[in-house]
């Protein structure tokens, strides 16, 4: 084992609905119940691809992630997928915190006591269903994300400690009134049509056409049966002389032109160019029969 390091520095603490297990009884093995559940929340958190290890202990689970805005994501990816898996889920609690264990050298496995005796007092004060934050780890988000959290309560000691509690209060709705940033100011003819196809069916954007979405929602033009995908997770729109792509989901977009590199997306826009792959909520590498394809085309 070595020295925890900085690019490992993140964790999500995610505690079920069940009551509180006493400090005697720490290390015993859940009930079955507990077990499914805790493995249904452990497959969520590992299918972003974004976690780089996972441990579990009583009726909580510990993510380690190497941003704060990853962990954030899937944070929000994992509440928007128990909410819907049930009642059972539905009250789970979130806390986004700081490493403070060790880390080993490929960081696939690493030592939680310490985040949890850190993160146990402020875990009290999660109401059920909620995503916080500690001010260490707000201050460490992109712009964007930072602009979803409020404080919750100051430090008891009424020191900055960075043990501040935030609270998630944006919800998918609101997150689409963001500003919308545009990464890419290419121009490109105006001549061409872009074709998307999602697995058989396939549709054709031209510069007279108004603007195509994609999500989960009954409403899409491409309906993508994701959990990852928020229901009107994207949209295909034409401005001046360029396809755009927006993102103004939960999860973010993830967009591979011309096998290129992948780009993530989270409230902003890029230009579609030559072909390429979209992927709602997940990497391409791991969307394993839900990409969106596209190809311009004069």
């Amino acid at each position: 084992m070595m020295e925890v390091n900085a690019a490992y520095q993140t964790v999500l603490l995610i505690r079920l609905g069940a009551p509180e297990m006493p400090e005697a009884n720490a290390g015993h093995t859940p009930s079955p119940p507990i077990q499914e559940q805790l493995a249904f929340v452990e497959a969520a958190l590992l299918d972003c691809g974004l976690c780089r290890g996972t441990r579990i202990s009583n009726n909580e689970l510990v993510g380690l992630f190497p941003t704060a805005d990853s962990a954030f994501q899937v944070a929000c990816s994992v509440q928007q997928v128990c909410s819907e898996r049930g009642p059972g889920l539905a009250k789970v609690r979130i806390l986004i915190d700081r490493q403070a264990g060790e880390v080993d050298e490929d960081a696939t496995i690493f030592h939680v006591a310490d985040t949890g005796q850190q993160a146990r007092p402020l875990m009290q004060q999660v109401p059920p269903g909620q995503i916080f934050a500690t001010k260490t780890i707000t201050g460490r988000l992109t712009e964007i994300s930072r602009a979803r959290f409020r404080l919750y309560q100051q430090d008891s000691s009424g020191a900055d400690t960075g043990r501040e509690l935030y609270q998630v209060i944006c919800n998918e709705e609101t997150i689409t009134r963001i500003a919308i940033p545009t990464l890419n100011q290419e121009r490109t003819n105006s001549n061409r049509n872009l074709c998307l196809r999602w697995r058989d069916h396939t549709m054709t954007l031209v510069p007279e056409s108004p603007s195509l979405t994609m999500g989960r929602g009954e409403r899409s033009d491409i309906q993508v049966d994701s959990d990852m995908a928020s229901r009107a997770h994207a949209r295909v729109s034409f401005q001046q002389t360029n396809f755009i792509l927006t993102d103004q989901s939960t999860n973010g977009t993830y967009v591979q032109i011309d096998d290129g590199e992948e780009v993530y997306l989270h409230h902003e826009q890029i230009v579609l160019r030559g072909s390429g792959v979209i992927s709602l909520g997940r990497r391409v590498c791991g969307g394993r029969g839900k990409l969106i394809y596209f190809t311009l085309s004069s």
